[in-house]
């Protein structure tokens, strides 16, 4: 079992607000443009700050959202308790984002 699996169960339709956040999230990245492969290469090539902005919040906003979790001890909407695991740093955590990192670009 997962660490932080529900033991609650819902309905079928409990999952459509998930697909509706999704969709509105896509659309917000299309108007965005980072999907754009016009963006992504202007990133590559340093000519833009536009993709590493958006990657930069995004790195502060989960930052602040997973302290802001522990400290408070924020609980799920029905009230369960959120377990953040610490993992062992390890050398293929750096091996798994070189090779990530050539296939992007």
């Amino acid at each position: 079992m997962c660490v932080n699996e529900s033991q609650l169960s819902h309905p079928w339709y409990y999952n459509i607000k998930y697909l509706l956040i999704g969709i509105i999230f896509g659309i917000v990245f299309v108007k965005a443009e980072i999907v754009s492969w016009f963006r992504i290469q202007e990133m590559f090539r340093l000519q833009s700050f536009h993709m590493y902005g958006i990657i930069g919040s995004a790195i502060m906003v989960g930052a602040l959202s997973v302290w802001m979790i522990r400290r408070f001890q924020i609980k799920t909407i029905y009230g369960e308790p959120i377990v953040i695991v610490n993992k062992p740093f390890n050398k293929g955590i750096i091996y798994g984002g070189l090779l990530f990192g050539m296939g992007w670009a």
